[in-house]
Order: structure tokens, then sequence, then C-alpha cells
């Protein structure tokens, strides 16, 4: 310092005091207050920040439950309109069975209220039968009697135009099986029955048989094979063709007949067709037969009752598609005729023939149900009568049920009689009051 001093005096130059340090020192002052004064309002906004996050979460939350609330409620009234409606079912269904109650406990011979019932039956049988055709399952199967549910709401099954003389017939052998068409005539019709309201076209008619007289049947019956199985194919006619019809559910009605060889005589009827064979020895020939070739089995088809399931065809492509009605009773022909369909070739070289065409049987799977129906051809005439008549508890009416029950007892009609037992019973009181009344 003193040299500096010296050399400031030497040249002249009086020092004056040293005043920066504390302009800066002031300045950083300021510029720390300020600093400060920048902080604490930083603070005081995160802090204000801070204070506001609660309540816009707290409003959020609120939007949320207020929401979760809104859907609960939605849910909750959904689901009290679902059980509303389950019950007004429920209750609906409880006061129709009571409706039918009641009438069956009232029902009168005749007039509307036993026509109600009837039709009422009907209704409920089709409903039935509408759910009964969605369990379809892959056919042939055995049949056994004890494993069906007996069923007497069908309609008549009614065969028109099968056996009728009009047109032309033609008999293939198509190298598979011997198959039946009709050409130039309005095409027979199947209706009635499992089939309801619809109406079914004959499509064809073809056979099944084996080797022997023991095992041609594609069914089994109450463990029972028979010689032949014949199948009258028919197709709905709400559809164009057999093509468009064979793989829809309600698509095909195939009936089938049971043919048992024996040691009698020819069968008459079934000689228009056995006969033919000789003319079909080759594959894809064909020969003209008469057009009435099928009385045959006019007779079975008017027996008193029929099996019915849902299944498929027992041929390719073996589409799920077939309501089956099967005639239990066998149609007994001579064993020449069986034999005459063993003599057709099944290759164009002649060397080979069609001795077995039987596709074996199938075991429906577990998780689909097997639903045999055993059902009358046509319903009791004491129903028919109750049905056609037009008066209130009319003695004359009463006297004619009477008549026939007393003539129609029979297996058929036992289950019938005892689905229907308090009507029977009426009847049969009434009656007995009638005589009363006579004396």
């Amino acid at each position: 310092m003193s040299m500096k001093r010296k050399r400031n005096q030497s040249v002249g130059i009086t020092e004056e005091p040293n005043t920066e340090p504390d302009l800066k020192k002031g300045k950083r002052e300021v510029i720390d207050k300020k600093n400060e004064l920048h902080v604490s309002s930083k603070e005081q906004q995160n802090q204000v920040k801070l204070e506001g996050e609660p309540k816009q979460e707290g409003k959020e939350t609120e939007i949320e439950e207020k929401a979760t609330n809104e859907e609960g409620s939605i849910k909750k009234s959904s689901t009290d309109e679902n059980n509303n409606e389950k019950v007004d079912t429920k209750r609906k269904r409880k006061e129709k069975n009571k409706r039918l109650a009641k009438a069956d406990d009232g029902v009168t011979l005749g007039g509307s209220r036993a026509k109600k019932i009837f039709k009422n039956q009907d209704i409920e049988a089709h409903i039935q039968v509408e759910d009964w055709r969605l369990n379809k399952i892959q056919s042939p199967i055995e049949l056994k009697h004890d494993d069906t549910v007996e069923h007497d709401h069908f309609e008549p099954l009614e065969f028109h135009g099968h056996w009728d003389e009009a047109g032309e017939a033609t008999f293939t052998n198509n190298g598979h099986t011997a198959t039946l068409r009709f050409q130039n005539r309005e095409l027979p019709i199947l209706k009635g029955g499992p089939l309801h309201e619809d109406e079914y076209i004959f499509e064809q008619l073809h056979f099944h048989w084996s080797e022997d007289d023991h095992s041609g049947c594609e069914h089994i019956f109450e463990g029972q094979a028979y010689s032949m199985e014949a199948h009258a194919v028919h197709y709905n006619s709400k559809y164009q063709n057999f093509k468009e019809a064979h793989d829809k559910l309600d698509g095909l009605a195939v009936v089938a007949f049971f043919l048992q060889a024996t040691d009698n005589d020819d069968h008459p009827c079934f000689n228009k067709l056995s006969d033919a064979t000789r003319d079909i020895i080759k594959v894809n020939t064909t020969t003209n037969v008469r057009s009435d070739c099928l009385t045959w089995f006019k007779e079975e088809a008017q027996c008193k009752g029929y099996y019915t399931y849902q299944g498929s065809l027992t041929t390719e492509p073996y589409t799920e598609s077939v309501t089956w009605i099967l005639y239990p009773q066998p149609i007994h022909v001579a064993r020449e005729q069986v034999a005459n369909f063993r003599k057709l070739n099944s290759t164009p070289c002649e060397k080979y023939n069609i001795t077995q065409n039987v596709r074996p049987l199938q075991t429906p799977p577990e998780h689909k149900k097997l639903n045999i129906l055993y059902a009358r051809s046509h319903k009791p005439e004491y129903v028919n009568v109750i049905l056609n008549c037009k008066c209130e508890k009319n003695p004359a009416c009463y006297m004619k049920v009477f008549t026939v029950l007393k003539n129609t007892v029979n297996f058929h009609n036992v289950l019938y009689f005892y689905q229907n037992l308090k009507m029977v019973i009426e009847v049969y009181t009434n009656t007995i009051l009638y005589y009363k009344l006579l004396k």
C-alpha cells in the first residue's frame, strides 16, 4: 500500500475513498430482495395451487361418483325391467295355465270350449315341435319304444297323391340304389303330423338292403333288423327344390318303411317294382313303371301310429335336415322279391353288384338329447266327435261319444284317455245320468 500511495502521490493524483464495494453491496441487497419477493410470490402461487388441487380433485371425484351412480341406477333399472318382464311372463304363464285348467275342469262336449282346449293343445304342440326341430342328430339310429315320448296332439299325417294312377313313373339304377321318380303329373304331397302347416313335395323313393335278409334295414327297432328299408324323400314346399331344401332345418321329411322277406307268396303290389329291377341291371339304366307303384305301403301308411325324430340324410352329404317318420310294422314280401335288388350292378364293368348299401348305426353325442316321439296317425274318433259337435251338453252327443269309447278302447287310446281323463269321466257320468233320466 505504501508503494502504491507513493506512486500515486508522485504522479500528482489524489486518491478518493473507495465506495465501489458499498454500491455493489447495495445492488446485491436489492437483487436479493427482488429474488426473495419472486420466490415468495412463487411459493404463494404454489401454495394457492396446492390448496386448489384438492378442490379440483374433489370436483372430479364428485363427477365420477355421480356418473357411476347414474350408470348403476341405469343398470339397476334395466335389471329391474328384466326382472319385471320375467315376473310378468311367469304371471301370464300361470294365468294361462289356470285358464286352461279351469277350462279343462268345465269341459263340455262340443261347443267352443272343447274346441278351444284342443286348439290350445295343438298350439302348445306346435311350439314344442319348433324347438324339437333344433335337436338334430345323425341317422340312422336304434329306436326303443320305452325311450320315446308318446304324443297325441299332432294332426293326422296325410298322404296326397302317392298312389294315384296319373302321369308316369321311372325306376333307375344309379349304382348305389334303385330310385323311383314321378313325371308329367302333380307330385304327391305329405303334410300334417309333425310337419304341421308345412307341405312337403315328393322327390324320390329309394331302397336299402344288404347281402342277407336279416340286416338290410338302416334303422333298428326294438333290437330287430329287417330285410330292406324304403325311404320316401320329400322336401319342404317353401323351397324351390330339393337342392335348396336339403341343408335347411325344416328342409326334408323322409318316411321310412321296413320290408321283411318271408317264405310267403309275392306281395302283388310290390311286384310292380321288384319285377322292374330286371330291366335296370346295368348302372345308369332306367325303365318305366306304373304310376300307382306305391300302393304296397298304402295300408301301412294308414296304421295306428309312427315314430318321429329329427335326424340326417343317411347318404352324402349327411345334412341334419330331416324329419324322420318311421312306421314300425314291417311289410311282408317274398324272399325272391328282395333278392332281385341284389342283382343290380354297382359298376359299369358289370363285375360287381349292389349287395350292401346300409349306413351303420349312428350314436348321438352326449351333448345332444335324443328326442323320439311316438304319435298316432289320427286322433281318436271321440275327439273328432267333440270337435264336430256344435251343441252344448246335448244327450245325443254323450250317447254317440260313449258308443265310440266303448267300441274303440285299445292300447293306443289308453294314453289319450288318461290325458283327458276329466273329459272321459264327465262323458261317462253324464251318460249314466241321462240313462237314469230316461228311466
